[in-house]
């Protein structure tokens, strides 16, 4: 790789990086002092929420039929305002409605007073109140404090070893009626989602410093069953392969009795490992999905299985790309028309599958990032000193490493495609996601629901200029009271980058093309796609005698899936392609 002067990447998007010295990190022409001081002045926050109502109110005032914002009365002696809080499904927004009374009325009323204090003004939410658009601080939800203890004994409580055993999966998802017992605490197990369930939908988890995941699973799962839609072995094992279990055969079977169908039966006599087997066996009959869910070379425990299947006895540290949400979907059509096209060898171990090689892999980036909570800055430590102690040095190398990313692809100077190098660049990093924007994050006269999409290559350099200030681990990215749209766009596509980057490397190929990789990827490894597969594929020529497929010239190792820009939408299989046979050990 031709030497490229260091400076490049901070010459082209126009910003000064972190200078690091003395293990604290120096901010230098990232975001203006102004902002910073606005951040933490609680004092200018409060005033520009409470501008941000004048304004409304006046907006309203001006053609109260007209506007979307909803407009308060005056109150007469001894009158008082109710609140009616309207019924609704669970993710919906909130509505209500304001009824005048007096005390002076002939016919009684009652109700129940609530005594409540300001929220943060720079954590807002949106209400709807008798049709129109009502501006509240998160303590009109009855919230505490960000600082409060009740948020660290909710995160203790969901960090119990309880949520992540894969036996109380099938035992909560089941059972009729739950309650919650700590100490001598007790609540209801569907009030108890109904908490969580509020958390995750309204974004909170970043403001609070809350993971609920494993417990938002559960809710996710439990609804599903209600429902009457079981899900699939693949979901459910995906979905919990991150809870633990003492028997590894119980990673599958503990969740049997919960899928929609499957052709696996109970026995412990038979080796984990064949059971791992004969499950990616039965799954393959309907689509190659699981070959998504293979943990990276680096994380496997085995040599004994094959390499194109699933350990469900370690965890994935990145999340598989068919699992992430419809922002993504549109992204991995590799297959195009295809279906897919495989057998098993004599062995009953190897997979013989057929597809198409698109490039090799000439050059590899940085690890980066991680997809998953895994460290608690809270609760872990590096050589006796608390994690936070150190995290402006972490945060320099993980920048450094994210500069070589970006030269990596900018170097190629061209792509293949005709697209401009810049705009491989953006949407290369966010898998080329299709994310929507709600207007309302940076324009308060928006109508509710209205969104745009982003403009990738315009957001990049907005989301690169936080990375260089912010961790880029980080599931809050800061902001000043008033956001700006700039503001609004980075941090959407922060919420589009950090998934494929958990975990995974850039790397470009020998004929100019650019994607992500597991981490275990390697120079000469091969690209490929299968027909019937979603994703791009990586393969390691097997170079031991002893591994090889008797009687074949070329044996491969499962190394993972990848994405290759330019090829996610069945380009691979266009015109007249020739297909080939792998042979997979």
């Amino acid at each position: 790789m031709p030497k490229i002067p260091s400076d490049a990447i901070d010459k082209y998007f126009g910003l000064q990086l972190g200078l690091m010295k003395f293990g604290q990190v120096k901010i230098d022409k990232v975001m203006p002092l102004k902002y910073i001081r606005r951040m933490n002045d609680p004092d200018y926050r409060l005033k520009k929420y409470q501008q941000q109502v004048r304004d409304q109110q006046c907006a309203a005032a001006e053609d109260a039929s007209q506007s979307e914002w909803y407009q308060y009365t005056g109150l007469e002696d001894g009158q008082i305002r109710l609140l009616h809080i309207l019924p609704g499904t669970d993710g919906s927004n909130i509505e209500c409605k304001l009824v005048t009374r007096s005390f002076n009325d002939a016919d009684p009323f009652h109700y129940e007073a609530l005594s409540y204090t300001w929220g943060d003004p720079s954590v807002v939410q949106y209400i709807s109140c008798d049709g129109k658009t009502l501006q509240v601080t998160l303590a009109d939800y009855g919230l505490p404090p960000a600082d409060a203890p009740e948020w660290k004994t909710l995160d203790a409580l969901l960090w119990r070893p309880w949520f992540v055993r894969i036996w109380i999966v099938q035992e909560i998802t089941l059972a009729r009626h739950s309650v919650v017992l700590c100490a001598n605490k007790t609540i209801s197990w569907e009030n108890f989602l109904w908490i969580i369930r509020f958390l995750r939908l309204r974004n909170l988890e970043g403001t609070y410093n809350l993971d609920v995941s494993p417990a938002y699973r559960l809710g996710f799962l439990g609804h599903a069953h209600r429902s009457g839609r079981p899900l699939p072995l693949l979901e459910l094992l995906g979905l919990f392969r991150r809870s633990l279990a003492t028997d590894p055969h119980d990673k599958v079977y503990g969740l049997l009795g919960l899928a929609a169908s499957h052709e696996v039966e109970i026995d412990y006599r038979i080796p984990y490992a064949q059971v791992y087997l004969d499950v990616a066996k039965s799954i393959m009959k309907e689509s190659l999905d699981i070959l998504s869910h293979v943990e990276d070379t680096d994380w496997k425990e085995r040599t004994d299985m094959p390499s194109w299947v699933p350990n469900w006895a370690v965890h994935r540290y990145a999340a598989p790309f068919l699992t992430l949400d419809e922002r993504f979907s549109h992204a991995f059509q590799a297959n195009g028309k295809t279906s897919p096209s495989f057998q098993f060898g004599s062995d009953g171990r190897s997979l013989v599958i057929k597809g198409v090689v698109l490039d090799f892999v000439s050059a590899v980036g940085h690890r980066l990032g991680s997809s998953d909570r895994i460290y608690r800055p809270d609760r872990n430590s590096l050589s006796g000193k608390p994690l936070e102690a150190v995290q402006p040095i972490l945060h320099t190398f993980q920048t450094k490493r994210m500069r070589f990313c970006e030269l990596l692809i900018l170097n190629l100077k061209t792509y293949p495609t005709g697209e401009e190098i810049r705009s491989v660049l953006a949407r290369t990093m966010a898998l080329d996601a299709k994310i929507r924007v709600p207007l309302r994050l940076y324009d308060k006269t928006a109508q509710e629901g209205a969104e745009e999409e982003l403009d990738l290559v315009k957001a990049y350099p907005m989301w690169r200029s936080l990375f260089a200030t912010f961790s880029f681990e980080t599931s809050r990215v800061p902001e000043d009271g008033s956001q700006t749209q700039e503001a609004a766009m980075a941090m959407a596509y922060h919420q589009g980058v950090s998934w494929p980057a958990g975990g995974r490397r850039v790397f470009t190929t020998k004929n100019g093309y650019a994607g992500w990789g597991p981490w275990g990827i390697g120079r000469g490894d091969a690209v490929v796609v299968f027909e019937g597969g979603k994703t791009a594929y990586i393969l390691r020529e097997v170079s031991n005698a002893s591994r090889k497929v008797p009687g074949q010239a070329k044996t491969y190792e499962f190394r993972g899936e990848a994405y290759l820009h330019g090829f996610m939408n069945g380009e691979g299989f266009g015109g007249d392609y020739s297909s080939e046979e792998f042979h997979i050990v």
